[in-house]
């Protein structure tokens, strides 16, 4: 199980969570690139970044949003994110939209058992 402290740090860099274990769409579908924003990150060297599959991750995030019907939210952080002038300054910047997605999580989370719930 992934912490909540590291699932902040990735959704800093570009949202990019890597807790389901099954498939989905590294792209919104008419929103931001999961995988752009967070290869944007690793690229401008985000702390934590270089640890991060960008791809992957993004695929898990995009199906854990869909799964726990938090798609909204989901897609509002990385829009945030990606009209940030410097992505570094994201958990600053977006925390509100960062926070919001990770409420809904645990909302779902309470309620059902998925592989990406504590």
């Amino acid at each position: 199980m992934v912490g909540r402290g590291f699932l902040a740090v990735v959704l800093v860099l570009a949202l990019a969570l890597a807790l389901a274990a099954c498939g989905g769409s590294s792209t919104a579908t008419a929103g931001p690139d999961c995988a752009e924003l967070c290869q944007k990150g690793k690229d401008k060297r985000c702390p934590g970044a270089e640890a991060i599959q960008c791809e992957d991750n993004c695929l898990s995030e995009d199906a854990r949003a869909g799964t726990s019907g938090c798609r909204a939210t989901y897609d509002a952080s990385l829009e945030c994110t990606a009209a940030l002038e410097d992505i570094c300054t994201v958990a600053r910047a977006c925390g509100d939209e960062v926070k919001a997605y990770l409420e809904c999580i645990d909302d779902y989370c309470e309620d059902h058992s998925a592989e990406f719930c504590p």
